[in-house]
């Protein structure tokens, strides 16, 4: 099992013939664009170590159009590879009285395991919807031939505890 399988890429490729910075999952920029192949390759290594058990979750994940599954997954492979090459020994998912955390961490020098989740920001419905909806528009304009700066400011509601506003500007 690999996980930018052929197969996978054109179904992929069909789905998404044109490779939208803006309304492209993550996942069809990472899988195409030839600048990222370094880190499809080492994405296959860290695969490659995982045990068998926890392949098919993951990989599913990694492949996943929705960003948060694709990011916490490759994450908990980064963590997993790296408190491993720490010397920790580290389980992917492993199965706690009912519960099954992302990584169970544990050492000689640890008084006791740490259960590891991993998760992503802005897993909030109304946050994606907003940022799909921001995407959108930034790619209407990216289609427009000018030459001038255009500055894109959008203020939402407030998303995290307490009250602030997000500002999000990006520049052409």
């Amino acid at each position: 099992m690999i996980v930018f399988e052929e197969k996978w890429l054109e179904g992929l490729r069909k789905k998404y013939p044109v490779i939208s910075r803006y309304t492209a999952p993550f996942i069809a920029k990472l899988a195409f664009d030839p600048v990222l192949l370094d880190q499809r390759n080492k994405i296959e290594e860290w695969f490659k170590s995982l045990p068998d058990n926890v392949k098919p979750d993951i990989c599913q994940r990694l492949r996943s159009e929705v960003s948060q599954q694709h990011f916490g997954a490759y994450y908990e492979i980064l963590l997993y590879q790296f408190l491993r090459s720490l010397g920790y020994s580290a389980d992917l998912h492993p199965e706690l009285n009912g519960f099954q955390p992302d990584l169970l961490i544990m050492a000689e020098d640890l008084s006791n395991p740490i259960i590891v989740e991993v998760a992503t920001i802005f897993d909030d419905p109304h946050w994606q919807k907003e940022e799909r909806k921001f995407n959108l528009i930034l790619d209407e304009l990216s289609k427009i031939n000018h030459y001038f700066l255009i500055n894109v400011v959008i203020v939402t509601l407030p998303l995290l505890i307490g009250h602030c506003e997000l500002e999000f500007s990006r520049f052409y």
